[in-house]
Parts: C-alpha cells; sequence; structure tokens
C-alpha cells in the first residue's frame, strides 16, 4: 500500500520529518517516521495484509516542533491475494505423473469467498526469463483462493515452465492481484540414441559370415530405463534400413531383470555372440527397444547400420535369418518367420 500527501506550509523552516500513524495500528511501533533532506512526502506500506480496511495520518515536523496530524484518509480496503507460492513436478509416482506440476501457496488475510484464482504461466525457452503475467499468457483453475493447491497436468516433458497465481477479485472491484512467480522444470523423457556399429574382427569367421558391434547412449531420465533389448534384422546389401524401430514379429516387451545391468551408466557397447551368415544379406539394421519411466514401450532414436564383409577363412556358413538379442542374455535367439 502507498501512500502519498502533500507538502504543507513550512513556515520558513524546512520540514525534516513526517511521522504516520495508521488505523488498525503499525506493529511494534504505532508510529512510522519517514526522514531525508527533504524528507518525501510518500511512504509504502509493506505490513498491509488482503481484505483489511486502513487509513492513514500524518504530521509534518521542522525545528519548531511537531505540527497537528492531517485528517484520516479514505479508507482503503487491500485485496486478498496468493504468497508463498512453490511448484513441485511430478516425479512419476502414483498419482504424480511425469507430466504435472502442482502449485501450493498460502493466501494473505481473509478470504472472500467470490474471489477466484487463475494459474497463470506456461512453456518457457531454455534460459529465457519468466513472465507468466505478460498478456496473453495461458491459464487454468478457475477456484477459490482456499483451495491453495492446483495440478495442472499435460505438460511437455523436458521443458521448463513458470507460474503465478492471479486473484481475480469482486470484492473490493479493482485489477486482479498476483502472486511470486515460480519456475519448475519438467523431466525429460528418456531418449536412446545408437551411435557407431562396426563389424566385429574375428580370423576364424569365414566369407560368408560375421559379427557386429553396436555403441548407445541414454540421455533424458535415463534411471527410468527399466528394461533394454537389442534388435537386428539382416538385409540386402542395396536395401535401405528404416529411420527408426524394427518391425520385428515377435518384438514384444517382457519382463526382464537382466536387462538392468546394461544401462548402470548412461552409455553402452554391445557385441553379440551371435554369427551372421550374410551370403545373402551382409548389411544389418540395428535398433533397441526398452521400456521408458512411464511403462511405455519405445524405440531408439535411430537405426545404426553397418554392412558385413566376413573375414578369409574357411569354415561353414549358416542359414539367412532375422534375430532378436536382449541385453542381458547370453546368446541370441531367431525369432519365427
Amino acid at each position: 500500500m502507498t501512500v502519498n500527501w502533500n507538502t504543507p506550509n513550512n513556515n520558513r523552516a524546512p520540514i525534516t520529518s513526517y511521522t504516520l500513524t495508521r488505523t488498525p495500528a503499525f506493529t511494534p511501533n504505532a508510529a512510522v517516521t519517514v526522514t531525508g533532506s527533504p524528507p518525501n512526502p510518500t511512504y509504502t506500506d509493506n505490513t498491509v495484509t488482503g481484505d483489511n480496511s486502513y487509513t492513514y495520518t500524518v504530521a509534518a515536523t521542522n525545528a519548531a516542533g511537531t505540527g497537528a496530524a492531517s485528517p484520516a484518509s479514505a479508507s482503503v480496503t487491500t485485496p486478498i491475494s496468493a504468497v508463498n507460492l512453490t511448484a513441485e513436478a511430478g516425479d512419476g509416482t502414483s498419482g504424480s505423473p511425469f507430466n504435472t506440476v502442482t502449485l501450493n501457496w498460502s493466501v494473505s488475510g481473509g478470504i472472500v469467498q467470490t474471489d477466484w484464482l487463475l494459474a497463470v504461466g506456461g512453456p518457457v525457452a531454455p534460459g529465457a526469463a519468466c513472465n507468466p503475467g505478460a498478456p496473453g499468457a495461458p491459464s487454468s483453475g478457475g477456484s477459490s483462493p482456499t483451495t491453495e493447491m492446483h495440478t495442472i497436468s499435460g505438460l511437455d516433458r523436458g521443458m521448463d515452465y513458470c507460474y503465478l497465481i492471479r486473484v481475480l477479485h469482486t470484492t473490493p472491484s479493482g485489477g486482479p492481484t498476483d502472486s511470486n512467480t515460480v519456475r519448475v522444470s519438467i523431466v525429460a523423457e528418456p531418449r536412446v540414441r545408437l551411435g557407431e556399429a562396426a563389424e566385429v574382427a574375428d580370423t576364424m569367421l569365414d566369407l560368408e559370415r560375421a559379427k557386429f558391434a553396436v555403441e548407445w547412449n541414454a540421455s533424458g531420465n535415463a534411471a527410468g530405463i527399466t528394461r533394454l533389448r537389442l534388435i537386428y534384422n539382416q538385409i540386402a546389401a542395396n536395401a535401405n534400413c528404416p529411420a527408426t524401430g524394427l518391425d520385428l514379429a515377435a518384438d514384444a516387451p517382457t519382463a526382464d531383470p537382466a536387462a538392468a545391468p546394461f544401462l548402470s551408466a548412461s552409455s553402452g557397447r554391445y557385441a553379440p555372440d551371435t554369427v551372421l551368415d550374410i551370403s545373402t544379406n551382409p548389411k544389418v539394421c540395428i535398433s533397441m527397444r526398452f521400456t521408458d519411466d512411464e511403462g511405455n514401450a519405445s524405440f531408439a532414436e535411430n537405426v545404426a547400420t553397418v554392412t558385413l564383409t566376413g573375414r578369409a577363412a574357411e569354415g561353414p556358413s549358416v542359414e539367412s535369418t532375422q534375430f532378436q538379442f536382449r541385453v542381458g542374455d547370453a546368446t541370441a535367439s531367431p525369432l519365427a518367420p
């Protein structure tokens, strides 16, 4: 609350201070002294609380003493406001999905039951300043401030969001009051990206058989990956691998606790033990499928490709087929046609 008054006639003695009183009274001191050379005829009262009425008087002091106090100002009622706003992003536990934010606040002053609130704000670019109260900012809610909690869902993961609580007043009339601003980061979904795939050198392999290895990196909420499987598919040398995912008939998530150790870090490299027949299909398309922190089956962001040549040593060839390899297993098994 800002109080202003007119500078009085000082009777040729400069004013040295003003004494401001309030009803209800200031605490712990009943009066506030405004000083300066000369003192400014204004004072901001930061101790008012919402939905309360206040009046003020002011008296001037100079070398001759303190004059009579002014008549009391008109009564002004402060609107209620939301204060101490906090924001908490969902952690994936029951009732707290990752794409949610829960806002909590306190109410300053008494409550007028016809007042309503809105949670105002939205996503912000990385490194950008928060300005949730800007014109056109999205809003949600529409409940009494007494709820002191509001949950927003359907947010984009991996983004920052800024919010404030805006109280829309019906009594007294006037503009809205805004709370402090909060910024919250929504945890990114787990992502896996394949890196280099290469032929594994082995002088015991013949020209029609070969092995490969592939690298990967996990990002986002990598700790949320519970199962990871390596999938690969052989194709002709002149064929193209898909950009993402591999459509294999038997590719379905299975509970495989042994898969977890391969993602004890955010990256890895694996070389299946299986020797592939490359007599007709020397190109290998490699993908990964994993179960994310929300229980969804997802593919790596890309498919790695390697063309195998084999090595100059004699030995029998094997029938061309497709293979699925679960990370954590010791062997690969052919898929049903």
